[in-house]
């Protein structure tokens, strides 16, 4: 009532509630009143409280966001004199490897020691090539073009009989028409190949080269010699191969690499037990995605057991070299040509 009659007897005019209770103590002032005033103080602490959350978390989870930044991989440069004496050490052991296709079984022949290349058997040839259509790891069992032509010289010509009976059998419900149009035979196996199976049929697939001085043929005819590390490194290889060309192609998808030839040179050492110790980088490609490539198959692995004891070294250590390659080509697209083994 007091207020009603302030407003009444006032000389300023109607004056608002706010006016008339400025001043007043908190415990004279009406309920509702109270009410909002807390409110907006409780509304600005909370606002404040954000802010600060946000301005001081925000930045340290961009520095510590780890998916925006590439993993990391060590990379060690080994020492120009000490990879000539890892070399000199494994000097005679210089040979590349081959993987051959042939499960034929091994026959006895001399050594060739001007082979270039360790293989499970030796094996002369009077010109060397290599092959024009390859895979990184060769596919068993696919003929080859030796293979096909060993067929052809075997098969015999057929006999007038055979000829007649050939005839005979082919488009019979249509003969009465005198037109033979072959609509009852079946379909031919390579008709119904898939395109890898296809492509399987028409090439060897043998095992990528780096030495491009050889002749391209139709698959790698070279002089090999039997070594009795053959195995160790064929499972190196076989288990290496695979995974290193995946990885490629993650990084051809990631970005736009222009075209050149990339070659990325290793020196791996294990332990006595065949575990991994250390990458080092002999020479890098300047290619990121592929020189971590190589990294990333061999830690993949990580273990290669029972390696021959005549090639540990005095630190009871295995080096091994090997150089991953890629082709790039401005229209033929991708060529992997690796691994190939140094020493």
């Amino acid at each position: 009532m007091a207020l009603a009659r302030l407003k009444l007897v006032s000389p300023h005019g109607t004056l608002s509630t706010e006016e008339l209770t400025a001043g007043l103590p908190s415990d004279l002032l009406p309920e509702k009143s109270q009410r909002n005033w807390k409110g907006w103080i409780l509304v600005g602490l909370i606002t404040l409280l954000f802010h600060v959350l946000v301005f001081w978390i925000k930045p340290i989870g961009w520095q510590t966001n780890p998916t925006l930044q590439p993993p990391r991989v060590d990379i060690h440069q080994v020492d120009p004199k000490k990879l000539e004496a890892i070399r000199k050490q494994w000097r005679n052991r210089e040979k590349a490897l081959l993987l051959d296709k042939d499960k034929s079984p091994i026959v006895p022949t001399p050594d060739n020691p001007d082979a270039r290349y360790m293989s499970d058997r030796n094996k002369r040839v009077e010109k060397e090539q290599r092959a024009r259509e390859t895979n990184v790891i060769p596919r068993s069992g696919a003929k080859t073009q030796s293979d096909r032509t060993a067929e052809m010289k075997a098969a015999k010509p057929a006999t007038p009989a055979q000829k007649a009976r050939a005839r005979n059998q082919t488009g019979t419900k249509l003969g009465t028409l005198g037109v033979n149009l072959g609509l009852d035979q079946p379909p031919r196996p390579e008709q119904n190949a898939t395109p890898a199976q296809s492509q399987e049929q028409a090439s060897g697939g043998d095992q990528a080269l780096l030495d491009k001085s050889l002749a391209a043929g139709a698959e790698n005819m070279l002089n090999t010699q039997e070594s009795v590390y053959y195995s160790f490194y064929a499972r190196i290889y076989e288990a290496i191969g695979p995974i290193w060309q995946s990885r490629i192609r993650e990084g051809l998808r990631s970005r736009t690499i222009p075209p050149n030839t990339y070659l990325t040179e290793v020196d791996v050492v294990f332990d006595s037990e065949g575990n991994l110790l250390e990458v080092h980088h002999i020479k890098d490609c300047g290619i990121q995605e592929f020189d971590q490539a190589v990294d990333k198959a061999w830690k993949a692995v990580g273990k290669f057991p029972n390696p021959p004891k005549a090639l540990l070294n005095s630190r009871g250590e295995v080096h091994v070299g090997w150089t991953f390659g890629v082709e790039l080509g401005a229209g033929t697209g991708v060529q992997l040509l690796a691994p190939e083994r140094n020493y």
